[in-house]
């Protein structure tokens, strides 16, 4: 039985990073798109400039994004359930970051093993 679909993506060679407040658009934007109820965004800046780590808290699951400019690279968790569509959400996150390359790893999320 699978209970969500967790999308892990890498973002390298990224083109731009955003400002806190361009990155909660973005994450409300990236809800709104998977097809999420969003309930609540928490952001922590760091004192590195433009290190910005980012999670929105959905009513089926999460999206965070952790940033790191000085490396161009961005990581991204989507852990959905329901009929929430991760990959919608992350065509948001690509288009904000306009990476080179992506690497996605796509779980199954389940008890199937369960007694």
């Amino acid at each position: 039985m699978v209970v969500g679909r967790h999308l892990i993506a890498e973002l390298s060679c990224c083109k731009q990073f955003l400002t806190k407040g361009e990155l909660k658009l973005c994450l409300i934007e990236a809800a709104s798109q998977a097809k999420t109820k969003l309930l609540n965004i928490a952001m922590h800046e760091f004192d590195t400039v433009g290190e910005v780590t980012a999670v929105a808290l959905l009513s089926e699951s999460h999206i965070s994004i952790h940033c790191w400019p000085e490396y161009e690279f961005v990581a991204c968790d989507i852990f959905v359930c329901g009929e929430a569509e991760p990959g919608k959400a992350l065509e948001v996150i690509e288009a904000a970051f306009l990476p080179e390359n992506v690497q996605i790893n796509l779980l199954e999320r389940g008890n199937s093993n369960a007694a």
